[in-house]
């Protein structure tokens, strides 16, 4: 998925697997709407954050406080 110079940056810590989305590519905002996609954060390894939110393109950006803009492996906190 091609990132739209318009779309929010995802946070460096999600990754996801299914048909549409690379694996080992960065995950783009345009990726949430990939509806067999599945997402999990690197820091928790779950669907859930570290601050107890969801895990999805569209809520991991920038206005949560655990954001990472780089892709990293490091763990929160």
């Amino acid at each position: 998925m091609h990132q739209n110079h318009h779309d929010p940056i995802v946070c460096g810590r999600i990754r996801a697997k299914g048909a549409g989305v690379v694996y080992g590519e960065r995950i783009t905002f345009q990726a949430g709407y990939v509806p067999t996609a599945t997402f999990w954060c690197l820091d928790t390894a779950d669907s859930i954050g570290p601050d107890d939110g969801f895990v999805h393109p569209h809520a991991c950006v920038s206005s949560r406080r655990c954001f990472c803009a780089e892709r990293s492996e490091h763990t929160w906190g």
